[in-house]
């Protein structure tokens, strides 16, 4: 799947995410798993359950209890294991359960991407409930590169921010019983 059969199957699975939400998570989709199309075949790993080629596992995402999984070699460079990871349905499913795993789960990090942050967001991903094994430099230059790949790809304007103090000032206050919130691109 290319980057702009990517877009339009988020766009069409997910049509609430902002331009920003959409982006992001197709940033971090590419590079955990091309799409959930970048798994190669597990038939060498004994006692290996399931196909991961056809998991539509969108975010290399753990299995829980009782959750359909395939078993896949993961970890750092020395330290791989079998772990399971979640299959879904279709690819709808595996775009919205990677929207839960990064936005629900972790209310800051919509933040920092609401407000353009991308490196803000890789950082939060770096913290409990740990998202990544990769050292935070090495994830957020790949990163970097999958958003460069993906704009010009798609033809997106360049709306999130990997340089540190940038992107948009989002102030949440409130006043007289209400919430008010001023977004403001710097």
């Amino acid at each position: 799947m290319n980057d702009l059969e990517a877009k339009r199957l988020v766009e069409k699975e997910a049509p609430l995410l902002s331009p920003r939400e959409s982006l992001f998570l197709r940033v971090i989709g590419k590079g955990e798993t091309s799409y959930g199309r970048g798994w190669k075949d597990n038939s060498d790993i004994p006692g290996a359950v399931g196909d991961p080629r056809t998991s539509f596992n969108w975010g290399a995402i753990n299995a829980l209890k009782d959750q359909p999984f395939f078993t896949y070699m993961d970890g750092l460079p020395g330290k791989k294991e079998p772990r399971k990871f979640r299959v879904y349905p279709n690819d709808g499913a595996g775009i919205r359960d990677l929207f839960r795993t990064l936005y629900v789960r972790r209310r800051t990090l919509q933040t920092a991407v609401f407000n353009g942050d991308a490196r803000q967001a890789v950082t939060i991903m770096s913290q409990p409930p740990i998202y990544f094994e990769l050292p935070l430099n090495q994830y957020l230059s790949t990163a970097q590169k999958n958003y460069e790949s993906i704009i010009k790809n798609t033809g997106e304007p360049d709306i999130l921010s990997f340089s540190s103090g940038t992107g948009d000032l989002l102030l949440i206050a409130t006043i007289g019983g209400g919430i008010w919130a001023v977004n403001k691109w710097l």
